[in-house]
């Protein structure tokens, strides 16, 4: 796992051809294949499939490699496990897809990649007001709501206005209230 994870390429060669479980996992049910993946490693990503590994095997919280590669911005990576049959639909187990972590964290490359390979762009429409209200972005607040995007629209029963506040966003949580956010909406905890 540490040679998968830092780049060692060829002592995880080694290691296979001792007979290494490509499929391990760490406490986490993390795979040789997702630290790889997660720590940008394509040539390790490429050996560790030629030699067997599951392209879709998940961690503890349902994350694939796929996931890790896309939420770190690793585009050669997310290409070789495409190429490879990795399930671009595939969701972790509270619902977010490749498409929403490599949005959320700016990386419009592997968005485009992704939707290339057919990910499903409305699950990052939906997400977009909600992320750029919790980082506090007003610039994108704002054109996502010239765009027409909904001011009340709900991601995990909580609205924008939900997560600016929770995340201590003043300036946010007025662009919103300025927008007619609805201050009397609640989640699914009553708040």
């Amino acid at each position: 796992m540490f040679a998968a994870q830092n780049g060692y390429n060829e002592i995880v060669q080694i290691l296979i051809n001792q007979g290494a479980y490509i499929n391990a996992t760490n406490v986490y049910g993390q795979t040789c294949l997702i630290l790889g993946a997660l720590y940008g490693h394509n040539d390790i990503v490429e050996t560790l499939i030629n030699h067997g590994s599951d392209v879709n095997a998940t961690d503890d919280n349902g994350f694939t490699s796929l996931m890790a590669a896309a939420q770190n911005g690793h585009k050669d990576v997310v290409q070789t496990l495409l190429q490879h049959g990795a399930d671009i639909r595939a969701k972790t187990s509270y619902g977010t897809s490749s498409i929403t972590l490599a949005a959320f964290n700016g990386h419009e490359d592997v968005v485009q990649t992704l939707i290339e390979h057919g990910a499903d762009i409305q699950a990052v429409d939906d997400y977009a007001l909600y992320i750029a209200s919790l980082k506090g972005d007003d610039h994108e607040v704002q054109k996502l709501l010239e765009d027409g995007y909904s001011v009340n629209l709900t991601y995990n029963s909580e609205t924008p206005l939900h997560a600016a506040a929770k995340a201590g966003k003043k300036s946010t949580v007025k662009l919103l209230l300025d927008h007619s956010a609805d201050v009397s909406a609640k989640n699914d905890k009553d708040y």
